[in-house]
């Protein structure tokens, strides 16, 4: 298939590669010069295929690479925004194994500074572990390592921060400690240790 026209578009820094039967696709400078192309070459299917899908492939990474500059992202949310973006499966798993050979993705390296900034914001075990699955990974709450002495503190700073903020007039003062603690992901046994130490320090006197 031959090749009619080449022009620069102006609102992109891509080409318009115009050929026969009025079919036309865009594709970077890189890819015009790596394929030698130019105006009344003769293509076969199989070298537009191959044009057209590493052309998405660039334009894929390249976006990928917009989105990480900014923060990090598993390798599942990465996915998601691309195929939200409109490329085929295809060419996001290319993208996403070429991410990955980069380093530009790296899912174990997601998950430990997720969870050092999540005990900056004292989340218990339970809730950085759902917190995960949101994102795609699947990290079993026994899996996430954090000191016991970490959580406590965090937990007990919690539970006094909130203490502050209930009428200490309302009933089940105690219970809605409890509640508070579930929701920022602590287990139960260390719910009730931290509860027990703060009803010793109120004389017993929040329940």
């Amino acid at each position: 298939m031959k090749v009619i026209e080449i022009k620069k578009l102006k609102s992109e820094n891509l080409y318009l590669v115009v050929l026969e039967n009025e079919l036309n696709f865009k594709t970077s400078l890189e890819m015009l010069i790596k394929y030698n192309l130019s105006e009344g070459n003769e293509l076969t299917q199989e070298e537009i295929y191959i044009i057209l899908e590493e052309s998405e492939i660039k334009s894929a990474y390249n976006y990928a690479l917009h989105l990480l500059e900014r923060k990090m992202y598993p390798e599942n949310q990465i996915r998601n925004k691309l195929l939200k973006k409109g490329y085929n499966e295809t060419v996001v798993e290319k993208t996403i194994a070429k991410l990955k050979d980069y380093g530009f993705i790296n899912d174990e390296e997601y998950v430990k500074r997720y969870i050092e900034f999540s005990i900056t914001k004292k989340l218990g075990s339970r809730r950085i572990a759902a917190n995960l699955k949101q994102k795609g990974l699947f990290i079993k709450e026994k899996d996430i390592d954090i000191k016991n002495e970490i959580l406590y503190e965090n937990a007990k700073s919690l539970a006094l921060k909130k203490l502050k903020s209930i009428d200490k007039d309302k009933r089940n003062i105690k219970q809605r400690l409890y509640n508070y603690l579930v929701y920022r992901g602590y287990d139960n046994e260390l719910i009730f240790k931290v509860l027990k130490e703060i009803l010793k320090e109120y004389d017993g006197d929040l329940l």
